[in-house]
């Protein structure tokens, strides 16, 4: 039997909180998590085992008790035909297995008590089991959160923070590049527009002039 073997497993289950002071709490919760496992298999083992032997110690009381009714009534049906020494005979088998029965009733009563015992001690396991596997996603939560927190320092200490400066000073000074190219375009577009004004009016003067001198020689001809 491997009670008291599971009994040891939870005194070091108990003696874990001590060493939580001295090693990475996270290793050391997996590490608890992985043993209380095996503990509660093992003595879910043994209660499996220990069922089966109660099952068996029951059918030898019922076979037991079943011989003693049997054993009374054989010395009954001896005295009945005046055969004392036979009903003795009867009796002392009776007694016998009476015997058997008490002895057997005991083992009973020690198996259920041993097995009730487990039951208690295994869920007192699962318990802590449930606690630990709550904590551990907690620290695993924590953890991820703070490797997150060092990568983001590490980068802001490494030169690739750098390359990110030199990245957007280059493309700032491609945007300027580019507005200022705009704006150079506007201008030229705004000249452009006041010379052909300029021209327009040049070219509707020209035409005045040679529709006066179309007139005057009209005028002289006539």
């Amino acid at each position: 039997m491997n009670f008291f073997k599971r009994s040891k497993r939870i005194i070091k289950a108990n003696s874990l909180s001590k060493l939580e002071k001295m090693e990475n709490p996270l290793k050391m919760i997996r590490l608890s998590i992985q043993e209380l496992k095996e503990g509660i298999n093992d003595l879910d083992n043994d209660i499996k085992n220990l069922e089966k032997n109660l099952s068996i110690s029951k059918q030898e009381k019922e076979d037991y008790l079943s011989k003693v009714s049997s054993w009374n009534s054989r010395a009954k049906l001896a005295l009945e035909k005046n055969k004392e020494d036979l009903a003795k005979e009867a009796i002392r088998e009776k007694l016998k297995f009476q015997k058997r029965s008490v002895s057997v009733d005991d083992e009973i009563k020690q198996i259920e008590n041993i097995i009730s015992s487990i039951k208690e001690k295994n869920d007192l396991l699962k318990s802590r089991l449930i606690e630990l596997i709550e904590k551990e996603k907690y620290l695993n939560k924590r953890e991820e959160a703070v490797k997150q927190r060092e990568k983001v320092e590490q980068l802001l200490k490494t030169s690739q923070m750098e390359k990110f400066d030199q990245r957007y000073e280059h493309v700032q000074r491609l945007i300027d590049r580019k507005e200022a190219e705009l704006n150079t375009i506007s201008k030229f577009d705004d000249d452009t527009s006041t010379e052909s004004k300029f021209q327009k009016m040049e070219n509707e003067d020209k035409i005045d002039n040679e529709l006066k001198k179309l007139k005057e020689e009209l005028n002289e001809k006539r």
